[in-house]
């Protein structure tokens, strides 16, 4: 059995640090109840910008297609990161499942990062839900990838995102690729996360307060309860 559980947002929301500490978490528990030998975790970062097969993706996000990402065709773009994902999922993981044992993901972005960011380039809403059955075919059905049982939405606003993402880059010397540059493209993918939300009945995780992040222990514990009540009704999580 395979179960995905997969985080999604804009931009410097938290999605990097809420997948490790969900998958801390539950490593932790497994150890713990010692279900080593029945339950194996797995923590999943897109794309895989080590890997050969996330070229397209870098060229892509470095401005080799173009400069503007709102100019960019959606399904295009969304082929680069859908051959990311399969060749990461055909060669690293299905070949590590099996039929004894309950395999966890934990992802750190997913095929929800197309919707959000390609869709944001469609004006109206039903533009955007048909490229998100288009890219669902892709990804699922002719690319074979798994889909989440379950995907939560850090909901940041752009204005505390933004900031806070173009602050560190540039502290760090580190160069802005061009969905972080373009402050509209955030603002767009931020409204049009919550339209996905509500259609592909995400969950919602509100991580400000007053303009502030709240605690990242509390944004976990949010995400980690519904987690284990999914995982509840399987046997080999009884503890």
């Amino acid at each position: 059995m395979f179960l995905l559980y997969t985080i999604e947002g804009t931009d410097k929301s938290g999605k990097e640090t809420q997948a490790k500490m969900t998958y801390e978490y539950l490593q932790h528990m497994i150890e713990k109840f010692n279900f080593n030998d029945r339950i194996k975790i797995m923590l999943l970062s897109y794309p895989i910008y080590d890997s050969p097969s996330s070229f397209l993706v870098k060229e892509y996000l470095g401005g080799k297609f173009g400069t503007d990402a709102s100019k960019i065709d959606p399904k295009m773009a969304s082929l680069f990161y859908a051959v990311d994902r399969a060749h990461h999922y055909h060669t690293q993981i299905k070949n590590r499942l099996s039929d004894d044992t309950v395999t966890i993901a934990i992802s750190d972005r997913y095929v929800g990062s197309n919707y959000i960011h390609q869709g944001s380039k469609l004006k109206s809403k039903e533009e955007i839900k048909k490229f998100i059955e288009f890219d669902s075919e892709l990804e699922h059905t002719i690319c074979g990838i798994p889909e989440p049982n379950m995907t939560f939405f850090l909901d940041v606003p752009p204005e505390v995102s933004f900031n806070l993402r173009k602050d560190e880059k540039l502290k760090n010397g580190e160069s802005v690729d061009i969905h972080e540059a373009d402050e509209d493209h955030i603002r767009q993918a931020y409204n049009n996360c919550h339209y996905i939300a509500s259609l592909k009945d995400w969950v919602t995780i509100k991580c400000t307060k007053n303009g502030e992040f709240r605690p990242r222990g509390e944004i976990n514990r949010e995400i980690l309860l519904k987690i284990l009540l999914d995982l509840s009704i399987i046997p080999e999580f009884n503890m």
